[in-house]
């Protein structure tokens, strides 16, 4: 037995994913100008925090929620997350070429 005590202070990931036009979240989000909705991104970010550390978030409250930027078809994305254990909160942060697109966490 470890005697003492210990602390997680946080888990990270990372992922990079193109958003393509064949995305359901492109149909009918605008006509003529797709754009890649602010709802989706929030989703995304739960449901791969849910699948890498296998905790459940569905329901949970949304805070510090911004978005910077419109992303269009095309765009490469990259996912940071940043799940703290001691707190059950993430923090996430989509970003385009160094852009921030959108932030918040959830938990």
């Amino acid at each position: 037995m470890v005697k003492g005590a210990y602390f997680l202070t946080c888990f990270t990931a990372e992922v990079v994913f193109e958003a393509t036009e064949e995305l359901p979240w492109f149909a009918g989000h605008f006509p003529g100008t797709p754009v890649f909705p602010g709802v989706a991104q929030v989703h995304i970010a739960v449901r791969l925090t849910e699948e890498i550390w296998a905790a459940d978030f569905a329901g949970s409250a949304i805070s510090r929620l911004k978005f910077h930027r419109i992303v269009r078809p095309g765009s490469i994305l990259k996912l940071s997350l940043e799940y703290s254990p001691e707190t059950q909160t993430v923090s996430f942060d989509f970003r385009h070429d160094e852009h921030r697109v959108s932030s918040g966490k959830f938990g």
